[in-house]
C-alpha cells in the first residue's frame, strides 16, 4: 500500500501537471485522466498497475466530483491539462476549481487508486503503454510525400497510425490538402499485427514497410469514396 506524504503528493502535481493521457503516451500515472470506456489501451495500464477495472471505477466514482457539463459527468474522468477541453475548462471555472486545484484532485485519486496497485513506484511513473513513431510515406497515385504518425501498444502488439496529410517543403499545397482532408487513423487489429509479426522472416518485409501498405490502402479507399462522392 502506498503511503503518501505531502512532499511527495507534491512532487505528484508536478509530474501530473506534464503528463499527458495514457493513450497519447503518458506513463501509468496518467490513469487518473482515463474514462470508464472500455477502452483496450486502459485495460493495458489498468493490468500493468494491478489495479481490477471494478475497483478503477468505484474509486472514481467514489471520490468523483460531479458536473452535468463534462462527459462523464464526473471530473474523476476528465482528460490531462495538456489536452485542450473546453468542457472540462467550463466545468473548472463554474466550480470555483482552478487549475492546480484539479491537479491536486487527479494526485488524490492516484494516491487512493495506488492503494490497490501491485505495480513499484518507479513503474508507476516511467513505464508507458503506448509509444509513438514518426516516418515518411510516399503514395505514387497521388504524386505526393505524406508525414505518418502514428502510436503502437507492445503489450497488445497493436499498431494505430495516424496519418497526416502534409506535403514536405511545399506551404501552398500543404494548407490546401489540410484544407480539404481531415487526418485518417487507421486501425491493425491484434490478431493481423500477431500475423505480421509472425510472417516477417518468412516474406522479408518489416512491420514499417506493412503499416505504410495499410495506411497507403485506406489512404487510397477514402480519396475514392470522395471523388464517387463528388461525381
Amino acid at each position: 500500500m502506498f503511503r503518501v506524504g505531502i512532499t511527495m503528493r507534491i512532487e505528484w502535481v508536478k509530474i501530473l501537471a506534464e503528463t499527458p493521457n495514457v493513450c497519447g503516451g503518458g506513463t501509468l500515472c496518467a490513469i487518473v485522466y482515463c474514462c470508464p470506456h472500455d477502452c483496450p489501451i486502459r485495460n493495458v495500464a489498468l493490468r500493468r498497475l494491478g489495479i481490477e477495472k471494478s475497483k478503477y471505477l468505484e474509486v472514481k466514482n467514489r471520490l468523483g466530483i460531479r458536473h452535468d457539463g463534462v462527459c462523464w459527468k464526473n471530473l474523476a474522468y476528465c482528460c490531462s491539462p495538456l489536452k485542450p477541453c473546453p468542457k472540462r475548462d467550463r466545468a473548472l471555472q463554474e466550480l470555483g476549481m482552478s487549475l492546480e486545484d484539479y491537479l491536486r484532485y487527479k494526485a488524490e485519486l492516484l494516491e487512493e487508486l495506488l492503494k490497490y496497485a501491485k505495480a513499484t513506484e518507479d513503474e508507476i511513473f516511467k513505464v508507458k503503454v503506448v509509444y509513438s513513431y514518426f516516418g515518411f510515406l510516399y503514395v505514387p497515385e497521388l504524386g505526393k510525400e505524406l508525414r505518418v504518425l502514428g502510436q503502437y501498444v507492445p503489450d497488445e502488439k497493436m499498431c494505430l497510425p495516424a496519418v497526416i496529410l502534409e506535403v514536405v517543403n511545399n506551404d501552398e499545397l500543404r494548407l490546401k490538402i489540410h484544407g480539404e482532408y481531415a487526418p485518417l487513423t487507421i486501425y491493425l487489429p491484434r490478431e493481423l499485427v500477431k500475423k505480421i509479426n509472425e510472417a516477417e522472416p518468412i516474406i522479408g518485409k518489416n512491420f514499417t514497410e506493412f503499416v505504410a501498405e495499410a495506411v497507403k490502402e485506406k489512404l487510397m479507399q477514402v480519396l475514392q469514396e470522395r471523388q464517387g462522392n463528388k461525381t
